[in-house]
């Protein structure tokens, strides 16, 4: 998948739904809420010189959800900001011999390995229709910090966060695609969402490992919301 390629149509979209919006009076909205969802992840690895890695292809499933806080000065837009909780998953199937030795693998093969992190997503909100029912796309980076790590083998071997001190990398950058449906209601708004998010650093640190190492998340996430108007 190729999220750079979906970016400047989107980013045309917002500038075409400003300018064709007709001017009148909006009163500012603030929501606050809750949601939460379903991850559908992979960790997308490969070394580039030896290319000793094959990805499985498959997504694994995690959950997802937080808070929520929508600011709406306009009503083609909104600023989001979210507090998320994420499991992203992935499977790998590696030939040992060619890896970096500072990795110290094991040879079992698949690599299994879930990340729990905190997410904080900063999202432009578009908004189409008119009445109580809004069609959103929304398009921002996130910044995610890892929590916890688990990595497992096939052969029931388990080893947990910090196997790999020297070359962990906590944090993560990326950046987030969707389209959704809102529904306002009497005290707020109800959302669900489709979303893609693609990491745009490495898992592991590349100084400390090997150069060529490409090892991002992506997930593809459905979520429901339920934001109250304050």
């Amino acid at each position: 998948m190729k999220p750079k390629l979906l970016i400047l149509p989107l980013l045309l979209l917002i500038i075409s739904s400003a300018n064709a919006q007709k001017t009148e009076k909006f009163i500012t909205k603030n929501y606050f809420g809750i949601k939460a969802g379903s991850n559908f992840s992979q960790i997308n690895l490969d070394i580039i010189e030896t290319n000793p890695v094959i990805n499985s292809q498959e997504f694994f499933n995690g959950i997802s959800g937080g808070l929520v806080y929508k600011n709406m000065e306009e009503q083609w837009f909104a600023l989001q900001i979210e507090l998320l909780y994420s499991q992203k998953s992935g499977q790998n199937y590696f030939d040992k011999s060619s890896l970096p030795d500072t990795l110290n693998m094991p040879a079992y093969i698949p690599y299994n390995l879930t990340l729990n992190q905190i997410e904080i997503p900063v999202l432009a909100n578009l908004n189409f229709g008119k009445g109580n029912n809004k069609l959103n796309f929304i398009l921002g980076p996130y910044f995610a910090y890892t929590l916890g790590k688990k990595i497992s083998f096939t052969k029931g071997t388990q080893l947990e966060k910090g196997h790999y001190p020297a070359t962990d990398r906590n944090y993560e950058l990326g950046v987030n695609i969707g389209i959704g449906y809102g529904r306002i209601i009497s005290n707020g708004m109800l959302e669900a969402e489709f979303r893609f998010t693609q990491a745009y650093t490495n898992i592991y640190n590349t100084k400390s490992v090997n150069k060529s190492l490409i090892y991002q998340t992506q997930a593809l996430t459905f979520s429901v919301s339920y934001l109250y108007n304050l």
